[in-house]
């Protein structure tokens, strides 16, 4: 938010250096200029209008918003909002990129490295020497922030059967909007301490990491996808021991769960897992995945071409990208608004997160039918 501001007032040096003589003229402080006034011979006149030449006077301590920080107003006044601008780009561009990073490096590293970089980069933002480093780091924090969060949703959906993953996903997206409606409140309790005080929240927040590296365990589907098998087993073999079951049956279980080929060492998951498909769509599925993979096995697009080969992935591929393209120009659309908005901003955020909380469970009591 923009505190209330006015130019500085002039120095006893400036006005003999500007031959201003307070007794004849005077002098109107403004919030971007400074107007001299010609009052000689009863009529008020303006003789001459200078910039700020000493900076401005906030209302507000210094510290309390980076408008008053880096001195974003008058001629760098849409500078703030340049800032979340950049937050934005950093969502957009690591939405392109997350997608195959993940797939190529797992989904734990990615969610663990993110949280490690999001602690790093808030660290970082806290404490900014200047207005383009802090505006660069909101665009890595934008970029890290949608790793972290694509690399959960695809670890939440497979770390559960298929007929528990929308329940557990839809779990994961809730807890996501209580956090984002906790920041809310949390922002405005801490409205009157340095507006640095938020990120070193956030860096408070992020070591979390250091529950997920130690307790968090890599996607078994991923695993399988990517010769992994010893590293899956090891994992199915602890959650066995800690439940008291059989990890030989378990073990079975996994093996017809997921078909698997062997080849050469490499070992690759052809079965897609889906809703109200049938048999033909089952083997459609599968032949343009092992048609792919025999051809461009090597290639790191194979599994994108895989996709659009299929008839079926292909439509729903298509139709849960236009639908999340909107959503999330809708969401960021209506946050973007909240300053313009009537109320106070913070009570806004709660509002709007909370509606967001309301939406997710909805769709996930409805999405089950």
């Amino acid at each position: 938010m923009t505190p209330e501001y006015r130019c500085n007032n002039l120095t006893d040096f400036q006005l003999n250096q500007y031959n201003i003589s307070i007794n004849e003229v005077s002098l109107i402080y403004d919030k971007c200029s400074i107007y001299i006034m010609n009052t000689d011979g009863g009529v008020t006149t303006e003789n001459r209008t200078l910039d700020c030449l000493n900076g401005y006077y906030y209302t507000t301590p210094v510290d309390k918003s980076i408008v008053s920080q880096w001195d974003l107003v008058c001629d760098r006044l849409g500078l703030a909002e340049l800032t979340q601008t950049f937050y934005n780009l950093g969502q957009v561009l690591s939405g392109l990129l997350t997608t195959c990073l993940i797939e190529k490096f797992g989904r734990k590293p990615l969610r663990v490295s993110s949280h490690i970089l999001l602690l790093v980069f808030n660290l970082i933002a806290a404490y900014s020497p200047s207005f383009w480093v802090f505006t660069a780091m909101k665009l890595l924090t934008g970029g890290v922030r949608e790793i972290y969060f694509l690399s959960s949703v695809a670890l939440v959906c497979e770390l559960y059967p298929k007929e528990k993953r929308i329940i557990m996903s839809g779990i994961f997206m809730c807890s996501w909007g209580l956090y984002n409606t906790t920041l809310g409140l949390i922002a405005y309790l801490l409205k009157d301490y340095g507006w640095n005080t938020l990120f070193l929240f956030n860096v408070v927040i992020s070591g979390y990491f250091l529950v997920d590296y130690f307790f968090l365990k890599e996607s078994i589907r991923w695993l399988f996808a990517n010769s992994k098998v010893k590293t899956a087993k090891k994992i199915i073999r602890s959650a066995a021991k800690q439940n008291n079951i059989d990890f030989d049956s378990v073990w079975n279980i996994t093996l017809k769960d997921t078909t698997v080929k062997h080849s050469d060492g490499y070992v690759n998951e052809t079965s897609f897992e889906y809703r109200n498909s049938d048999s033909e769509v089952q083997q459609d599925v599968t032949t343009a995945v092992e048609d792919t993979q025999t051809k461009e096995e090597s290639s790191m697009f194979g599994n994108l071409l895989a996709i659009f080969k299929s008839p079926y992935l292909r439509k729903v591929t298509i139709v849960v990208s236009i639908e999340w393209a909107v959503n999330t120009t809708a969401w960021n659309s209506i946050f973007q608004m909240l300053e313009v908005l009537a109320g106070n901003i913070y009570l806004n955020s709660f509002i709007m997160s909370l509606f967001d909380v309301f939406a997710i469970g909805i769709y996930s009591v409805l999405a089950r039918r």
